[in-house]
């Protein structure tokens, strides 16, 4: 009886990938570091220390080449023999010193001062979540918050030593590394799958940003190591770490000086004014301020009082004894006085209506009454205020003592080495 035609040819095509079955083996792959593998000086992948990694291959011999990611990119090879259905487990050692007196041997001492800086595995951001973020349909990420962005400090004269292995090779990948905050830039590459030995020199000691990007629609899977050989070994331990830090700053935005407010009888009969303004300029960044005033009747006694004010030199102390802004006012020593003045913290608008004596608006915070002299901290910032004095006395002029002092804040990175 003859087959059927489909038949046959459905047993040749049956036949014909079991044959190919047979035709494959499997090798488990260990490896002592973490490392770069290729097989034929193809397919390379990146594998981990001593987790097994099992390849299926075609019988027959194969050349695995082994790289580390030690910033030495210390290496070996190997020829395998692979037998058609078995399986083996083959392992590779790298950092295995070379004969001595070979140039391998030297290449291997000058590399020994090389250290490994970060190793890590992360996502790139797809092209998408990027545009998202800068569309404003996601909220914004500060750097320090984003995997594929990293920052370390290096020494002047070190060598930055980068390697970068894509675990999927689909797409365009992307890598910009400069300096911050100045933005040279050292290397770029806008089309890659793997960077492998990339050396970039250190003229002098800088903060360096890596910035990782794909053009693809899909989040990549990235492995990074990078390192740095130093110049010699008095840099060996530079420490590399960078970190956000806020850095605040006191800026005096109103000078020492005296006003002069009249009584309010001679106000009424010789003229002059019992109030005066001071217009409050604030530079960028400011978080919150200070002002310190003094009020007497007698100008001696208070232009020697005003001599003594020294609340830019307290802030300034403060802040560099504690980093921060969390003292008490009280800790900042308060002037003497000896006459009572009123001081209001005032919106631009209420000018006219606070010098003709009429009701206006003001800020509860940072308006003070009936006081001689004072240390008043703020956190009203806007780019139209003014402080009002207003002297009560009827009889008697007073002088007013005044200094201003801005407090700003610069949140950014530093080095540790230099802290």
């Amino acid at each position: 009886m003859k087959k059927p035609l489909a038949y046959l040819v459905l047993l040749l095509a049956l036949g014909t990938s079991f044959a190919l079955a047979q035709q494959t083996g499997k090798i488990i792959v260990v490896a002592n570091e973490n490392a770069w593998l290729d097989v034929n000086g193809e397919n390379k992948m990146a594998i981990k220390a001593n987790k097994p990694t099992p390849l299926t291959l075609v019988q027959g011999e194969h050349y695995l080449h082994l790289v580390a990611w030690q910033a030495d990119s210390a290496e070996t090879g190997q020829l395998v023999a692979v037998k058609a259905g078995s399986q083996k487990v083959v392992k590779l050692t790298v950092g295995a010193a070379p004969p001595a007196n070979t140039p391998a041997a030297k290449k291997k001492t000058n590399a020994a001062a090389a250290i490994t800086v970060l190793q890590s595995e992360f996502f790139i951001p797809s092209l998408a979540m990027e545009m998202a973020e800068v569309g404003g349909l996601v909220e914004p990420t500060h750097d320090a918050n984003k995997e594929h962005i990293i920052y370390l400090a290096f020494e002047e004269g070190d060598e930055i030593v980068l390697n970068v292995n894509m675990q999927n090779k689909k797409g365009t990948n992307g890598v910009v590394v400069q300096t911050y905050p100045d933005g040279v830039k050292a290397y770029t590459n806008n089309d890659f799958q793997n960077l492998e030995n990339i050396r970039i020199k250190v003229p002098k000691r800088s903060i360096y940003r890596f910035e990782f990007y794909t053009y693809h629609l899909l989040p990549r899977d990235v492995n990074v190591n990078i390192g740095r050989t130093p110049a010699n070994k008095s840099t060996s331990g530079f420490n590399t770490a960078v970190s956000l830090k806020t850095i605040y700053t006191p800026v005096q935005v109103v000078q020492k000086q005296l006003l002069y407010l009249n009584s309010s009888s001679n106000d009424f009969f010789k003229g002059g004014s019992t109030r005066g303004t001071v217009a409050i300029s604030f530079p960028a960044n400011t978080v919150k301020w200070y002002y310190e005033f003094a009020a007497s009747r007698d100008e001696q006694m208070i232009s020697r009082v005003l001599n003594q004010f020294k609340l830019l030199e307290s802030l300034t102390t403060l802040i560099d004894e504690t980093g921060a802004l969390d003292f008490l006012t009280s800790s900042i020593f308060a002037p003497p006085g000896s006459d009572y003045c009123d001081v209001y913290l005032l919106p631009a608008e209420s000018h006219s209506q606070f010098m003709e004596k009429l009701e206006c608006s003001y800020y509860r915070e940072g308006s003070r009454i009936n006081l001689t002299s004072g240390v008043v901290d703020v956190a009203i910032v806007g780019p139209d205020l003014e402080l009002g004095f207003r002297n009560r006395n009827q009889v008697h002029g007073i002088n007013v003592a005044l200094e201003v002092v801005a407090i700003t804040a610069k949140t950014d990175f530093f080095m540790h080495a230099e802290n």
